[in-house]
């Protein structure tokens, strides 16, 4: 399905929105707080059906989760979908994902499901909200009886949400934020990347991440940045050394998952085969022991740790 998907923006999104804490994190923060006591988050179920159709899938990316209306065995389905730009036929594209996720429970003799349509958008132009009834200009209020009426609801990264997130002890969701930001503004200079790592390594609860997320936040990141591999190794190379170790470790899931699936730029291969190197080094392998278990050439080797050891 990855394969469909060519636009970094959606794989990212996909990925993490497809996590549970971040999903949860997001409707805690950002659903009026009159349907958020409604709903019950403990039955949280990603719903892998895939409401685009062949057509489409290589242009959208939604992502649908399913839980309960609270007290009661009623399946609500919320429905995420990303844009990088205002969309003017938003309400439409919402209208046939929900068509489609009907389509299904009509086939299956089911009650039709509750849809709630959220779009996070991650656009640097003003979002212009148009109702589905804005689609039909100059259509006098008599005619709008014949018109299909609902709302959705929409989370911008670039404004200020880092309150509301903080708030909601939303951690994993800030960071993602935090990334969809830079990404958007293209704002990832040596500076800002060795932060956005920093938060990675020392986000709350980053034990429990598991690597793919680490893998997509980085592939992401490097997708878009130029920063050459001394930068963020000379930055490493200033904190102690059990932190060296963590931060190598971090880059080193990115090596293993990423590089091997050919998802970054050169300059980024650069600097994860470079972290691997320097992990070793750390560790206190020679340069002999690590050319072999990398299959490099020693020279290389050399070279990678004469620079760390000079900066």
């Amino acid at each position: 399905e990855d394969e469909l998907i060519h636009q970094p923006h959606d794989k990212f999104f996909r990925a993490t929105f497809g996590d549970i804490t971040v999903v949860r994190g997001h409707l805690q923060a950002f659903l009026p707080q009159e349907v958020s006591d409604l709903l019950d988050f403990d039955g949280l179920v990603r719903d892998n059906t895939s409401y685009v159709s062949e057509a489409l899938k290589a242009h959208y990316s939604d992502v649908v989760w399913n839980l309960n209306y609270h007290d009661a065995k009623i399946k609500i389905a919320v429905l995420f979908e990303h844009k990088t730009t205002s969309d003017k036929y938003i309400a439409l594209q919402l209208l046939r994902y929900m068509q489609e996720i009907w389509d299904a429970d009509m086939t299956a003799y089911d009650d039709l499901t509750l849809v709630i349509p959220i779009v996070v958008y991650q656009g640097l132009e003003a979002w212009k909200h148009r109702r589905f009834e804005d689609l039909f200009p100059g259509i006098s209020g008599i005619f709008l009886r014949y018109l299909p009426s609902f709302t959705y609801e929409r989370t911008d990264v670039n404004e200020q949400t880092e309150a509301i997130l903080t708030h909601h002890r939303a951690h994993k969701n800030l960071l993602v934020f935090q990334v969809m930001r830079h990404v958007a503004t293209r704002n990832l200079g040596p500076d800002v990347l060795f932060e956005l790592l920093s938060a990675l390594v020392n986000t709350e609860h980053f034990g429990s991440y598991n690597d793919k997320f680490a893998k997509e936040v980085l592939s992401y990141l490097f997708n878009y940045s130029d920063v050459k591999p001394i930068e963020i190794i000379e930055k490493i190379r200033l904190l102690s050394l059990s932190n060296q170790e963590k931060y190598m470790s971090t880059l080193n899931q990115f090596y293993i998952e990423g590089i091997s699936l050919g998802e970054a730029r050169g300059e980024a291969r650069g600097l994860l085969l470079t972290a691997k190197i320097i992990k070793q080094h750390i560790k206190g392998f020679s340069a002999a022991a690590i050319a072999e278990s990398l299959a490099i050439a020693i020279e290389m080797v050399q070279t990678a740790i004469e620079e760390y050891e000079a900066s």
